[in-house]
């Protein structure tokens, strides 16, 4: 799946805001590994592993990168998904301090995360 929208507006579903330098910094242009299904903490479960999402960019203030599914059991079930018309949604797996603001400082990206849209 090519030029698929990661942060929408440098933004996250719950009204984070990620600064662009430091997306610069510690996304783009690289390449990142992702679940199927929101994980926890810093460290994707290689069993879990569904997709990786490789050429990353900022284009027109969006985080967009390219997702390949794994053949892995969970990437062939979220392919299955696609296929099938299910819409789902990525959710950044990162560390940072939120401020008041909720704009993200000290972040560092580790993956995104296929979930469901209806989250």
């Amino acid at each position: 799946m090519k030029d698929v929208v990661l942060l929408k507006g440098l933004k996250d579903r719950i009204g984070h805001q990620y600064k662009e330098e430091d997306l610069r910094k510690t996304a783009v242009g690289r390449t990142l590994f992702g679940e199927l299904g929101e994980g926890m903490g810093t460290t994707i479960n290689l069993e879990r592993a569904s997709h990786t999402i490789s050429n990353i960019r900022i284009v027109d203030g969006d985080l967009v990168g390219d997702i390949d599914f794994l053949k892995t059991p969970m990437g062939i079930i979220a392919s299955t998904f696609v296929d099938e018309g299910v819409n789902l949604k990525t959710s950044i797996r990162a560390v940072g301090t939120v401020n008041k603001d909720l704009v993200v400082e000290d972040l560092l990206v580790y993956g995104f995360d296929f979930i469901s849209e209806n989250v």
